[in-house]
């Protein structure tokens, strides 16, 4: 995710929202982090109710209650009978038993992370896992893949034939590999087209690594498919970045966004215009995260 603005910057305020006639303000309940000292404001919304008839109905009802200070929502630690969500809204109760299914199914899930990856931030970093990664003594391929039967790594530095690149299995469903270097260079070279094969069902099928760093297709093809591409160039011409990290925000506000379909015309949008258009509308409604979806498959 994309961080644009920090805590402290002042983006362009929206309208004040108009507030509703019963008490605006009043005391969070316990289960919101920070107590009593945090506010919450109800805010009403205008809204217009299409019936069966031409005729419409304008009315007002409270839509949520928001936290006005930059506060984390408390979170249940494995109690999962009573969440501080039933403070806020008690109609939710009747739907406890579907939430504490999800909560426990959660921290099951979060706990097994931990356990076998030492963290989530750890688990965030699969890039240094998985796909293609080059050390000093070889170079190493992993896949996930718990369904496939067989796995290899097929591209232009074995001549497409995986043979002699057959992958193995963990009890996770990660295929990986590890292939040598040649003469003291890596095996598979910078900017060598590279895919995952692997057989399921009887039939042999050919991917590109869900964790490859550039992709191309032959724009002199009408539909060509993508390939994966090797991308390992020396330092030299690595890029480095100018500027400096933005400050993590306290409460992020995420806007999620795909820049290939975020113009208004009949075309793939590119990143140039997605910074140029889009990101200014985003930073003005008071947004300060952008998650962008399928980064890996917009490649303009």
């Amino acid at each position: 995710m994309l961080c644009l603005v920090s805590p402290s910057s002042s983006p362009t305020p929206l309208p004040p929202p108009r507030r509703s006639r019963s008490p605006a303000d009043r005391a969070a309940p316990p289960g919101i982090a920070g107590g009593s000292n945090v506010r919450l404001s109800v805010l009403s919304v205008q809204c217009e109710a299409r019936r069966s008839g031409p005729r419409k109905v304008k009315s007002k009802f409270a839509t949520a209650a928001i936290v006005q200070e930059d506060k984390t929502m408390a979170t249940a630690k494995g109690n999962v009978d009573h969440l501080p969500i039933y403070d806020l809204d008690p109609k939710l109760v009747k739907f406890k038993d579907h939430f504490s299914y999800r909560m426990k199914k959660f921290l099951d899930q979060k706990g097994s992370i931990e356990e076998n990856e030492g963290s989530l931030e750890e688990f965030s970093k699969g890039y240094l896992k998985f796909g293609i990664n080059t050390s000093e003594d070889g170079t190493v391929y992993r896949e996930w893949a718990p369904a496939a039967q067989e796995a290899e790594l097929i591209g232009d530095f074995n001549e497409w034939n995986g043979a002699n690149h057959k992958m193995e299995k963990d009890k996770f469903g990660v295929w990986s590999i590890k292939i040598d270097h040649v003469k003291g260079k890596p095996a598979i070279p910078h900017n060598s087209k590279v895919k995952f094969r692997f057989l399921h069902g009887g039939v042999w099928v050919d991917r590109i690594p869900a964790w490859i760093r550039y992709a191309t297709a032959d724009a002199s093809k009408f539909g060509a498919p993508y390939d994966g591409v090797h991308w390992d160039p020396p330092a030299s011409e690595r890029y480095t970045f100018k500027h400096p990290r933005p400050s993590k925000p306290a409460a992020p506000r995420i806007y999620e966004a795909h820049v290939g379909m975020s113009g208004e015309k009949p075309a793939v949008s590119t990143y140039r215009e997605f910074a140029d258009n889009v990101l200014p509308r985003i930073r003005a409604n008071n947004y300060n995260t952008v998650q962008l979806m399928a980064v890996m498959e917009h490649s303009y």
